[in-house]
């Protein structure tokens, strides 16, 4: 650019006026820069005409930028604009192309040398409409002009960057070349993206060359010199004799004569600096490429440059916009966009179902603010992980709390990123840690019971024991002898409350050991009953149904269930005193059930049972136990590949019942 400019940033953000002051006053120079901060104030320094050139921020406020464009445009706006975007709105990049944009810049993208060659070609194209007013008849710099603006309207046009290219190829062999390719770096070396010959069916030559001659960085002619030297290759004439020193050897001397080069230019294709491929041109009219044509191919493949830069970057965006789609949609966590005005700018389920509100109530609603779910005492809290994230970017998981819609309070642990500094959005990962809070109290109630219930055994032995010594002493021995079962009965509910901590240790350690061998059911299950009845004489338990075939278990823990259920069934019934256990076959599976006809449990409680370190509200007043003895029991039909059920209704009874496979399942 050879005279200074006079620039109009047309933006709210001052960082975005910052950037763009130092880029284009320290780094450029020749451009001076001014600001407005509104569409008002835009369009009334459209209408002055004050600027050669403007820039267009789209995240205006009110009036976003695309929006302006247009109005611009209906206002005879025709100076060049450049709308600048976020990399998540390149779509509209494009359509500001169709809307009279001279071109888009991704925001977070900027620096020197994407601006640069923006404004460059942005005054290339002004150049160009003045060439068609005063109709110019410098007839070559006005095709190169046109061929470079079409071009770039081309390879703004989509993010599929093969047709773009290929259509650009084939415009520039249809113009100015007789054959023209471009390729970029692989794994494998340089790659063609397009190719084109004059001559359709020469195109095989130039797909030869590469093959038979790929390019390589100790060339001394061709794509390699360019990669090497990050310059444009030029000769402006090739005759015969330069031609054989340029080739290799008589076969390439060959292909190139087939395709035609009396004239040749190839030109990097870079974007910060980095060299990823070169566009090469070839005529066979000598003298057909001067420095005309040299400038004209590196702004051309500068926007070759962009459009596979913007393509890459389009994809990036689609690609993490789906995997933030699928994770918020995967509804595994809370995932919430808040503002740091405390607006909330989306939201999944998970975290509208924590607070008990609908989407309409909470997302981009002015009624709602986020700060106020946060108890009082919470909220200070809030404010400081609102500046440390400014400061850091990120902060760590912290225990809060919630309130719900109802009024109630849910524990949470709250996790946030700074989605994006410049429109202060927070993105919040919350997890609901109700259910963890209810087991850490239940650890407490059952280390308050544990205490209870192994102490109450104890005492009892040490006063057993103390009598037996005083019976001994005096020579009592009928009193000893009538001691001494019941230290044994208190040894034994020892011995039973250890083993089940013991078996709870094993379950969570995943080393409880299942031994499984063929096992008539139906044998195994009378043998259980009849030990039972031999203890508890004053019970009634019959056994129901039959299943012939043998099943796949561990005999010793299979027989721990079936105890354990009949121990239930025996010790909350203490009036009705009659037992049916039933054997049968459900969906493949031979199942046990004890039913008994005593308390009976209430609907609430029986979605706890199985869980550990869960007793029924009130029982554990009147019936003693750790209440491990179903959470061990379900864990060991689980781990037998079967499951454990309960059907009761208070006052009337309980039904247990658990499956096992049989052995030739």
């Amino acid at each position: 650019m050879d005279k200074s400019l006079k620039i109009l940033l047309i933006s709210s953000d001052e960082k975005e006026y910052a950037r763009i002051h130092f880029i284009v006053t320290e780094k450029i120079k020749k451009c001076s820069l001014d600001r407005v901060t509104n569409y008002v104030q835009g369009m009334d320094a459209v209408k002055r005409g004050e600027h050669d050139i403007y820039f267009v921020d789209n995240d205006l406020k009110i009036v976003g930028g695309y929006d302006l464009l247009k109005k611009m445009k209906e206002a005879g706006n025709k100076k060049p604009t450049i709308l600048l975007v976020n990399a998540d709105d390149l779509p509209l990049g494009i359509r500001s192309i169709e809307e009279g944009a001279s071109d888009y810049l991704i925001k977070d993208r900027m620096d020197t040398d994407t601006v640069f060659k923006s404004l460059r070609y942005s005054m290339i194209l002004e150049e160009i409409e003045q060439h068609k007013q005063i109709k110019s008849e410098e007839g070559n710099s006005m095709l190169l002009l046109t061929l470079l603006t079409e071009a770039s309207k081309i390879l703004a046009s989509s993010f599929d960057y093969h047709d773009t290219i290929q259509k650009t190829v084939r415009m520039v062999v249809d113009q100015i070349a007789d054959w023209s390719l471009v390729e970029i770096v692989s794994e494998d070396g340089l790659k063609i993206i397009s190719a084109e010959h004059i001559i359709p069916t020469n195109k095989v030559y130039i797909l030869q060359l590469r093959e038979y001659f790929p390019p390589n960085f100790k060339d001394s002619f061709g794509p390699g010199v360019v990669l090497r030297s990050k310059r444009p290759e030029h000769y402006f004439s090739i005759d015969e004799i330069k031609l054989k020193e340029i080739a290799k050897n008589t076969r390439q001397l060959s292909i190139l004569k087939q395709l035609g080069m009396a004239s040749y230019i190839s030109v990097p294709i870079e974007t910060r600096g980095r060299v990823f491929g070169v566009m090469t041109a070839a005529s066979s009219i000598a003298g057909r490429y001067g420095e005309q044509e040299v400038a004209l191919f590196t702004e051309l493949a500068g926007r070759v440059a962009m459009a596979i830069e913007n393509a890459r970057l389009y994809k990036e965006s689609k690609k993490s916009e789906e995997i933030f789609r699928r994770l918020v949609e995967s509804n595994m966590m809370g995932l919430s966009i808040i503002n740091f005005e405390g607006r909330v700018l989306a939201a999944n389920d998970v975290v509208l179902n924590m607070l008990g509100y609908t989407k309409e109530e909470v997302i981009n609603n002015n009624k709602f603010n986020w700060r106020n779910i946060y108890p009082e005492e919470y909220r200070l809290k809030a404010e400081n992980t609102l500046r440390e994230l400014q400061k850091s970017g990120m902060v760590s998981p912290q225990e809060r709390e919630f309130f719900h819609k109802s009024g109630r309070r849910v524990p949470v642990l709250v996790g946030t990123v700074l989605l994006n500094e410049d429109n202060q959005s927070v993105l919040a990962f919350t997890v609901d840690i109700t259910a963890q809070k209810e087991l850490d109290q239940q650890k407490d109630e059952f280390i308050s019971i544990a205490s209870h219930e192994l102490k109450t055994p104890l005492t009892s032995q040490k006063v057993y024991l103390e009598l037996l010594e005083k019976s001994l002493s005096k020579g009592k021995i009928d009193k000893s002898k009538m001691l001494l079962p019941k230290i044994s009965e208190q040894t034994e509910r020892l011995i039973k409350l250890v083993n089940d901590l013991l078996d709870v240790s094993r379950i969570t350690a995943g080393k409880m050991v299942i031994e499984r061998q063929p096992i008539d059911l139906q044998r195994f299950v009378i043998g259980v009953v009849d030990n039972i009845k031999l203890v508890e004489k004053d019970y009634d338990i019959v056994v129901e149904g039959r299943v012939d075939k043998d099943v796949m278990i561990d005999e010793n823990r299979i027989e721990q269930v079936i105890t354990n259920l009949l121990a239930n069934a025996i010790k909350y019934s203490p009036i009705k005193k009659r037992i049916i256990v039933n054997i049968s076959e459900a969906s493949g599976y031979a199942k046990v059930s004890v039913q008994d006809f005593g308390i009976g449990i209430n609907e609430e409680n029986q979605q706890k049972l199985f869980s550990r370190f869960v007793r029924v509200g009130g029982v554990e007043k009147t019936f003693p136990g750790f209440g491990l003895g179903l959470y061990i029991s379900s864990e060991i039909v689980r781990r037998h590949g079967g499951e454990m059920q309960v059907k009761s209704k208070l006052g009337k009874g309980s039904t247990f019942s658990f499956t096992v496979p049989f052995s030739d399942s």
